[in-house]
């Protein structure tokens, strides 16, 4: 197993580490994006991406995304780049998945306090079927359990999907 060097990054040169990673992926361009924790290092959690240059032994920091409205995560969690500027990012042990572009928090959703999100996986465009969709809601929330707006604790309906 080859050890890395982590160029770049203020976190390493700070003389910290890792705290807890999760969800590393190596994309299309070769980079290797990662969830990091940041658990008992007093920092919070973020998304990074490195380019990994095996022949130097060498991890740089490319990007990386954290939320100022969340300051820690205890575990679990997921970090996907879906283009230059934009992630989803599940910070793990929150109740919160969220999409920035350029840094900015763009969408949020955020679960009642009992619940905490371990992973949270966009859906992009083209690769779900409405129809499939709703069926499957039906089969979860029908039949005597409770409804989706019950679900949701809203008696709004749930708007069709396009």
């Amino acid at each position: 197993m080859t050890q890395l060097s982590v160029v770049g990054d203020p976190v390493y040169t700070g003389g910290s580490h890792f705290g807890g990673q999760h969800d590393a992926r190596i994309l299309a361009d070769g980079t290797l994006s990662l969830y990091d924790n940041g658990s008992g290092l007093g920092r919070p959690p973020r998304g990074a991406r490195y380019a990994i240059d095996e022949t130097t032994g060498t991890a740089t920091l490319q990007d990386a995304v954290s939320d100022p409205q969340i300051p820690r995560s205890f575990c679990c969690g997921s970090a996907r780049r879906l283009s230059a500027s934009d992630w989803v990012i599940g910070w793990g042990g929150n109740g919160t998945g969220t999409e920035s572009v350029n840094g900015l928090r763009g969408f949020a959703i955020t679960y009642a306090s009992q619940w905490f999100v371990y992973r949270f996986v966009p859906i992009l465009p083209g690769t779900l079927d409405p129809a499939e969709l709703r069926a499957a809601m039906d089969i979860q929330f029908g039949g005597g359990g409770l409804s989706a707006a019950e679900a949701r604790g809203s008696d709004e309906p749930i708007p069709n999907l396009p």
